[in-house]
Formats: C-alpha cells, structure tokens, sequence
C-alpha cells in the first residue's frame, strides 16, 4: 500500500514479442500506463525510487533462480 490507500501489484511475465501496446482503459478513457521500457537489471536500480527496490530484487531472484 501506498499513497491514498492504493494498492500496487506488480507481476513478472516473459514475452517474445518487442513490440508492445497499452490499451486505452475504457473507464478513463485512455491508457492507465503511459511509458514502459525495456531496461536492464541495473538500469532498473537507477530509476527506480528506494521504495520499489525491495521489489526490482525480489524479481531479479526470480529470475535468476
């Protein structure tokens, strides 16, 4: 939890697809997500704020392991 009481769930998925699309969410009226990267592990550590690292670990031991 964070914020106003929001939730973030967040997943690990594998694709062999590069090209991605972020479909408009119907109840906003547009996509909920407006950027998505590819990135490396350590790229990933440089953008993420502290608050997400605990999680950017816990997905690169899944990964690894």
């Amino acid at each position: 939890m964070y914020g106003d009481h929001k939730v973030a769930s967040f997943y690990l998925a594998q694709t062999r697809q590069e090209r991605i699309v972020l479909p408009v969410n119907p109840e906003l009226g547009h996509p909920e997500h407006d950027e998505f990267r590819w990135v490396t592990y350590k790229q990933a550590q440089s953008l993420l704020p502290p608050r997400l690292q605990p999680i950017l670990d816990w997905a690169g031991q899944k990964l690894s392991g």
